[in-house]
């Protein structure tokens, strides 16, 4: 058998494997959408709502994504095309129109769109049965809207009564258990010991055991070797990395600004850093909140709690224009990531007018904004005052020697620029005056006064202009670049310093945006809390985000622990027990044990807040411990798995991928925190665009051998091989990550220079561990990669394979690492 039909065997076996998984759990994503409607949108729509850039949070790469929704709320109403908010603007019945300054799509493809629209059950969509009721503008708060589940305090319930008491291990266990005979349903058998040590470890640590680890477990599967096991990994510092990457997708982390430019932000490491030590420090959850929200307001004399608040810093920012317009932006990133991370709430859909589901009234949006209002951002160096003042002049120079070249880009880049922005320029015109927004200006005074706007603000990104300039402007350019590049190799090395938000000792004031425009002020707003949850009770006017961080913590608020704990739930079973893990909301998801999920958020208070105390009780039950084993019987009365009849399989992330291959070939770099690593990327990626985005230089060895959390996360570049396993979106908090199934994955672990490199290092460690013996070899490749030794058939196999290649070891274990069973945790 020759490697090319060996290989295909194995990856056949992987895809069979695959197909078998999803054969017996039907995908969220409808093959109507699959096959018809994810190339349409791929064509038309990736620019803006795809990989590389979700505009308003919308991604609408799968199908769970698109339905997910953005910032402003859901995109899609399953079942009614006519009141789906995408497929209106895809038609150019609401502004504005899609695609964006493009023409029209075929009526053909509308008509596809529109069929997977009307071909969705209510159920496809993270919502209440039915959808919730648009609610008119000015539509006061009543008690029918206070009485909402989630608006009310958790009252701690009393575990239900079962039948099969025997089956339990703690509450958990209880709480789903009497769910599963109330509707005729039994748990799944337990987990084989080899399969539960696999997914507890990925799961507290995101590293794979090692094969003497399984040996042990498997020999002695006992309940206090459970518990030894779950305490080491508790324990290990690779819990941090692990959970703390959770966070950072919450947290919408990047070292770099996003837009055009894309600066770096050479000390956004630290919080990633920050957020790590957290974890494993078993930080008090409502310090974690508090800190990260006002560490700079409870520790004001001390430059390193800057470093918290770079969660109100790390959402993209325009950092070449400085204007009102970006500083309005960047508030309502503020008030957005805030109120759905920590509160599970949309507050952002009331920017522009009253929440169109929830009681959020506008002016509750722009209270909540006040409270941010008054932020400067801040860098302190920790350094002495006189070594900071050497390195600010020292650049000052530099500057000032890069500032005409910069001036020849721009002259180059000027003519294709000028053309873009009359188009833009035209199109707002055209839609102002469909829209009536002309406010009282003519045609050509609306065009004067957007062009002159536009030229000053507007960001055009390089996937616009590089299309438009002539092989000789490209040529210039790029002679041009160099000598920026060359003198800026000449800038001293950055100081040490914090990134952070501090408070201007003036606050100025704060007004209703009417429309959402920053150019039309109403009425000036105070400080406070949304009306729902606390009457709308204003704060002082110092202090603001300390006492914002005081209110989310409070043992009474509704909200906070519940979303705490529905996010720990989810990352241990894949979904939480409300699907929506930052929208509680009237259009959010109901939860499926809704007393479990009371019980977990009083537990978690009464516990201090501990993310290892519900570590602890999750994967000790024995709700977390059944196997994966697919029943039909329960699939019929519960196709989804909602009420947890078996555990959930499912795809490594992105991270874990990466980090599983080092540490199969031995070369894992344990090396902590730091600034981020740059691991190669290949030229033509990093060039693209109007300056290099990715050090030319980068190269693979033991330094960037390092976990996958520590990879320098630049917007405008995302490392291929975490890209195409769907990494997490960096311009908007992401709280679940989509999952797709796509040929460039199979494709990136057969060809990848990084996967290939390791798939002969691994081959090193097992002729090394395992000696010249070709049956001993495949036994321990089995070991390392697949954590179990291969059947008789698969020995047979891979010996007749072994015997047949030039470079067989290598070519064997880069087959195993292309492995269903490797990518996937059951």
């Amino acid at each position: 058998m020759s490697f090319s039909s060996s290989i295909k065997v194995l990856i056949a076996l992987s895809f069979l494997s695959a197909w078998a998984r999803v054969s017996q759990t039907p995908p969220t994503a409808s093959e109507l959408y699959r096959q018809q409607v994810a190339p349409i949108f791929a064509a038309h729509c990736a620019g803006c709502h795809g990989a590389t850039v979700q505009r308003s949070g919308l991604d609408l790469r799968t199908e769970e994504s698109a339905l997910r929704g953005g910032v402003r709320g859901p995109a899609i109403t399953p079942g009614n095309p006519d009141k789906s908010v995408l497929l209106r603007m895809i038609k150019h019945l609401d502004d504005p129109g899609m695609p964006l300054g493009g023409d029209k799509l075929p009526e053909a493809q509308i008509a596809i769109i529109s069929r997977w629209i009307e071909s969705l059950q209510p159920r496809t969509v993270a919502s209440a049965e039915g959808g919730a009721p648009v609610r008119a503008q000015g539509t006061p708060i009543t008690e029918k809207d206070r009485q909402f589940w989630s608006f009310q305090k958790p009252v701690r319930p009393t575990p239900p009564a079962v039948r099969n008491r025997r089956w339990m291990r703690n509450e958990i266990d209880r709480f789903v258990l009497a769910r599963l005979e109330q509707n005729q349903l039994a748990p799944s058998k337990p987990a084989d010991p080899r399969v539960l040590l696999r997914r507890v470890y990925f799961d507290l640590t995101g590293l794979p055991p090692s094969p003497e680890e399984v040996a042990a477990f498997v020999r002695n599967p006992s309940e206090l070797a459970y518990r030894k096991v779950v305490e080491h990994l508790l324990a290990s510092q690779h819990y941090g990395e692990r959970w703390g990457r959770h966070w950072l997708d919450l947290a919408r982390y990047a070292d770099s600004g996003g837009y055009e430019f894309d600066y770096d932000r050479p000390h956004a490491w630290r919080y990633r850093d920050y957020v790590i030590k957290s974890f494993n420090e078993d930080k008090p959850y409502s310090q974690f909140i508090r800190e990260q929200l006002a560490a700079d307001e409870i520790s004001p004399n001390d430059a390193h709690a800057l470093i918290a608040t770079g969660f109100c810093r790390n959402g993209p920012t325009v950092d070449n224009a400085v204007n009102e317009e970006t500083r309005m932006d960047e508030l309502d990133d503020m008030v957005t990531t805030t109120s759905s991370v920590f509160l599970g709430l949309t507050v952002g859909c009331a920017r522009c007018h009253d929440h169109k589901y929830d009681p959020i009234p506008q002016k509750d949006y722009y209270r909540m904004q006040a409270i941010f209002f008054p932020f400067e951002k801040k860098e302190q160096a920790l350094v002495p005052k006189a070594e900071e003042e050497a390195f600010k002049a020292r650049n000052k120079e530099i500057d000032l020697l890069v500032r005409p070249l910069r001036a020849k880009i721009i002259a180059i880049e000027k003519p294709v620029r000028d053309k873009l922005i009359a188009e833009k320029v035209e199109f707002h015109v055209k839609l102002a005056e469909s829209s009536s927004a002309l406010e009282g200006k003519t045609r050509d005074q609306f065009r004067e006064e957007t062009t002159k706007r536009f030229t000053k603000d507007v960001n055009l990104q390089p996937e616009e202009i590089d299309p438009l300039l002539t092989n000789e402007q490209l040529s210039q350019r790029k002679e041009v670049q160099k000598e920026i590049d060359k003198i800026n190799t000449t800038r001293p090395k950055p100081l040490p310093a914090v990134m952070g938000i501090t408070d201007k000792s003036t606050p100025g004031k704060a007004f209703l945006l009417k429309r959402g425009d920053w150019r039309n002020k109403g009425e000036e707003v105070f400080p406070g809390f949304p009306v729902i949850l606390a009457d709308g009770a204003s704060i002082a006017t110092t202090g603001r985000r300390q006492q914002l961080a005081d209110w989310i913590t409070r043992a009474d608020n509704p909200l906070t622990a519940r979303v705490a704990v529905n996010r720990i739930w989810q990352y241990h079973f894949g979904k939480g027990l409300v699907r929506t893990p930052s929208d509680f909301g009237a259009t959010g998801d109901r939860p499926s044990h809704p007393e479990l999920l009371d019980w977990l958020a009083t537990e978690f208070v009464a516990r201090g807040g501990s993310w290892k105390a519900m570590h602890r009780l999750i994967v000790t039950s024995n709700t977390y411990r059944q196997s994966s084993r697919f029943d039909a019987k329960a699939a019929a009365k519960d196709q989804e798995n909602r009420l947890l009849w078996r555990a959930n399989p499912h795809r490594l992330e992105a991270e874990a991928i990466r980090d599983s291959i080092l540490v199969a070939s031995g070369k894992l770099n344990p090396t902590m925190f730091g600034p981020g690593i740059y691991p190669r990327i290949d030229p033509s990626v990093i060039a693209s665009g109007s300056r290099p985005r990715w050090p030319l230089e980068a190269k693979e060895g033991p330094d960037v051998w390092r976990r996958s959390v520590y990879i320098f996360v630049k917007r405008s570049v995302l490392m291929p091989l975490i890209e195409v396993f769907d990494c997490p979106v960096t311009t908007v908090s992401q709280p679940v990550r989509s999952v797709s199934t796509v040929s460039p994955q199979a494709l990136a672990l057969l060809n990848n220079e990084f996967v290939l490199e390791q798939a002969g290092y691994l081959a090193e460690r097992v002729a090394k561990e395992a000696g010249p013996d070709r049956k001993a070899q495949v036994v321990r490749a089995f070991q390392i990669t697949l954590g179990r030794g291969p059947t008789a058939k698969e020995i047979e196999w891979s010996v007749e394979f072994l015997g047949k290649q030039k470079s067989p070891l290598r070519d064997f274990c880069h087959a195993l690492l292309n492995l269903n069973e490797f990518l996937y945790v059951d």
